[in-house]
C-alpha cells in the first residue's frame, strides 16, 4: 500500500487480507455472496465486453450495515463469478455517509449530472436529497441540496427533449406513506416548474416501517 492510502486503497487491502478467511465451499453455490462484510443491493448490472458486470453496495469492514461503499464481481454465465477489487469507497464529502444508489446524466456540454442522497453523519434516515454536477476536470459546477421537508433522495436522472434535468424525489423512509414525485431543474440547478405526483401508497396497515428510494 502507498504511504498515503486513499479509502478505496484501504479497502482493497483489507479485501485481500480477509477474503482468504472465508473458504470457497462455505460459500453458496449459485448465489453470489461479497467478498468479505455485509452485502446490500446490487447496482451497475450491465453486460461489458464480452462479461457480466455486477456492482453490489457493502460494507466490507464488518458482518454488519454500515457506509456503503461498492464492490465489483464478473461473471461469464451468471453462475460463475470471479470477484474484482472494491470498485468505490466514501471519499469525498458528498458521499461521506456511504455510495448510495443513484443516477448520472451527461449535459451536452460534458458536465456530469449526479442525483442520490447526502446523508446526515450518524442519521442514514434523516438524509437530503442531492443533485452535483461536475465539471470535466471534476471540479463542482453546481450543488442543489432539496430543502423540501421530508426530502430524502432523488433518483432516475433524465435529460428531457427540451433541455430541462427530471430527477424523481422520494421522502424520507421514516415516514409511512411513500411519496414520489418528478422534480424538474435546468442545468444550471435551478428548480423549475410544477413537481408531478408519481404515486402515493398508503402501507399504515402493511406493518412496514423502513423503505428505500
Amino acid at each position: 500500500m502507498s504511504k498515503n492510502p486513499t479509502p478505496l486503497d484501504r479497502v482493497r487491502e483489507y479485501e485481500r487480507e480477509q477474503s482468504p478467511r472465508l473458504p470457497a465451499d462455505e460459500r453458496p453455490l449459485f448465489h453470489l455472496t461479497p467478498l468479505v462484510g455485509w452485502m446490500n443491493d446490487p447496482n451497475g448490472f450491465c453486460w461489458y465486453k464480452g462479461q457480466y458486470h455486477l456492482f453490489y453496495q457493502y460494507f466490507p469492514f464488518s458482518c454488519h450495515w454500515g457506509p456503503m461503499h461498492w464492490g465489483h464481481a464478473v461473471s461469464d454465465d451468471l453462475l460463475r463469478w470471479e470477484y474484482l477489487p472494491a470498485a468505490m469507497a466514501p471519499d469525498m464529502p458528498w458521499d461521506r455517509e456511504g455510495c448510495y444508489s443513484g443516477s448520472a446524466i451527461t449535459l451536452p456540454d460534458g458536465r456530469l449530472v449526479f442525483s442520490g442522497v447526502m446523508g446526515i453523519p450518524g442519521n442514514y434516515q434523516n438524509s437530503w436529497g442531492r443533485l452535483l454536477c461536475l465539471n470535466p476536470d471534476w471540479t463542482v459546477s453546481w450543488e442543489y441540496v432539496d430543502p423540501a421537508e421530508g426530502s430524502w433522495g432523488f433518483g432516475g436522472a433524465q435529460l428531457l427533449k427540451n433541455g430541462l434535468i427530471a430527477a424523481v424525489r422520494s421522502n424520507s423512509p421514516k415516514q409511512r406513506t411513500v411519496q414520489k414525485e418528478i422534480c424538474y431543474f435546468t442545468q444550471e440547478g435551478q428548480p423549475t416548474g410544477t413537481p408531478v405526483d408519481i404515486f402515493e401508497p398508503d402501507i399504515s396497515s402493511s406493518g412496514m416501517t423502513d423503505l428505500c428510494l
